[in-house]
């Protein structure tokens, strides 16, 4: 397992070597020291260490306060204090430069280790966060389907590109802006109640259709998945809503319907046509096919009574 790298930022010799063995006694690796403030930022961008320890009072113009706020600015490297100055006036500057730790001289070897310790892995616990939030910014702002964080009193926080361009509009214009000012207000009241009821509910996603517009001029009828989320706790914390433009659909499922309709009339009108046309077909065919029969009746009749008569 690879030692962490400390650097030392002492301007006294003798105490530097001092903590250097300090250092090197608890597993640690130390790969320069340094004796001013300017120093200390030159040999971090040669040498990149894990962790600085700064003495807050050194020589020269940059002292150990003004050397971490600049290491903050330009680094990701933890700085952890160490002096033997514990005024609160001292503090107090130092604390604004947001250290990783404080240790005060003379200290033991174990405070030592333990200031180090908690600094390292409260640092990477921080890098690993973020490198989590980037990812997750990442995906929220390139997913294709338009996605907005609300808050509680359902005021939008968060948009993505997507969103914008479905409702064409500005992430200025919907930010802060009511989540359900984009709706129409019918829609608004029902659903309104609805998504109240999440809070209370063991399913805490509804989905539903409705005409979203962020002027009103334009409107898309969009397809949302409304979900609660919750804290670590279990406090209802923020809404995330997930839309989709379902406005070409919609008015494709219309096309069909009236097309289905349209068919349908066809077909009654086709039908009733058929049916007027065999009653009209069927009287007068029925006479002469009655007629017909009756003079074939009668000429049998005819033809039966001559030939008996030519037999007698």
């Amino acid at each position: 397992m690879i030692s962490p790298q400390i650097m030392v930022v002492e301007d006294e010799g003798v105490v530097a070597q001092d903590i250097k063995f300090t250092l090197k006694s608890l597993g640690y690796s130390i790969p320069a020291i340094a004796s001013s403030g300017e120093e200390a930022i030159a040999k971090i961008n040669e040498f990149s260490p894990d962790l600085v320890l700064m003495d807050i009072r050194l020589k020269g113009k940059m002292d150990g306060i003004k050397a971490t706020k600049k290491i903050s600015e330009d680094f990701d490297i933890p700085v952890v204090y160490l002096t033997a100055y514990a005024d609160e006036k001292t503090i107090a500057r130092a604390k604004k430069t947001m250290p990783y730790g404080f240790v005060i001289k003379p200290f033991e070897k174990n405070d030592l280790k333990s200031v180090i310790e908690v600094a390292l892995y409260r640092h990477k616990r921080e890098r690993d966060l973020q490198v989590r939030e980037k990812l997750s910014n990442r995906i929220f702002d390139r997913s294709p389907i338009g996605m907005a964080i609300i808050d509680m009193n359902f005021r939008i926080r968060k948009v993505n590109g997507a969103l914008l361009k479905i409702l064409e509009t500005s992430k200025e214009e919907l930010v802060r802006a009511s989540f359900f000012g984009l709706m129409e207000a019918a829609d608004s009241k029902i659903l309104k109640k609805d998504i109240n009821d999440l809070v209370s509910r063991d399913d805490e996603t509804i989905i539903f259709e409705s005409s979203l517009g962020a002027n009103r001029v334009k409107t898309a009828v969009a397809s949302v998945t409304f979900t609660l989320i919750r804290d670590d706790e279990g406090e209802p914390w923020y809404y995330l809503a997930m839309i989709e433009d379902i406005t070409e659909r919609k008015n494709y499922e219309e096309k069909l319907e009236k097309d289905k309709n349209r068919a349908e009339e066809c077909t009654e009108h086709s039908l009733a046509f058929l049916s007027n046309m065999s009653h009209e077909i069927k009287t007068p065919l029925s006479t002469i096919i009655g007629y017909s029969n009756l003079m074939l009746n009668s000429d049998a009749k005819g033809e039966s009574r001559d030939y008996l008569e030519r037999r007698r």
